[in-house]
């Protein structure tokens, strides 16, 4: 060393995001700001809010955080140690349920769609990640009885891998 030189150490939990194309992931506390892969020194016991922003009709799937259960664009993580955070972005992909016959009833699905959905009463369209795969189980109400699915499902509930829209029908006769 010919000069005097100053050093700065800086310590803390080393947050590592990946995602896939589709969106972006910012970071607050800032620091995060990525494309493809980034990184960011938090200190310990910092809580880092994740935020992604899909483009066009894409959701998020992530991993290595809490996901926020009012706005599945935003992730939580605790840095009480190094984190890898992982945001996929997907293509969201349509389930139709159709009420047919005469009868009266409701169906549930399993997962929950995408705004939280657990169930319709009516007609009604429920939006999943591109291959998610989710069960509709019929319920008749007043009396009615469940009579069949469409084509596409037989038995006493439906499972599908939304790998396109899919469109589902349930029968309910008096």
């Amino acid at each position: 060393m010919n000069n005097p030189r100053e050093v700065t150490a800086r310590f803390g939990r080393l947050l590592t995001v990946t995602r896939s194309s589709g969106g972006s992931v910012t970071s607050n506390p800032a620091g995060i700001a990525c494309g493809s892969q980034c990184d960011e020194t938090y200190p310990d016991g910092a809580q880092v809010v994740l935020t992604g922003a899909p483009v066009g009709t894409r959701t998020i799937n992530w991993t290595g955080c809490t996901v926020d259960p009012n706005n599945r664009n935003v992730c939580r993580v605790t840095m009480s140690q190094a984190r890898t955070v992982d945001a996929q972005f997907v293509s969201i992909r349509n389930l139709d349920l159709t009420f047919i016959g005469g009868g009266n009833g409701s169906a549930t699905v399993s997962p929950p769609a995408l705004a939280g959905t657990t169930s319709c009463n009516a007609d009604c369209r429920l939006d999943y990640a591109d291959d998610e795969v989710v069960t509709v189980t019929p319920v008749p109400v007043g009396g009615s009885t469940f009579v069949r699915f469409d084509d596409d499902c037989s038995g006493a509930t439906c499972q599908l891998t939304m790998d396109s829209n899919q469109d589902v029908d349930l029968e309910f006769a008096p």
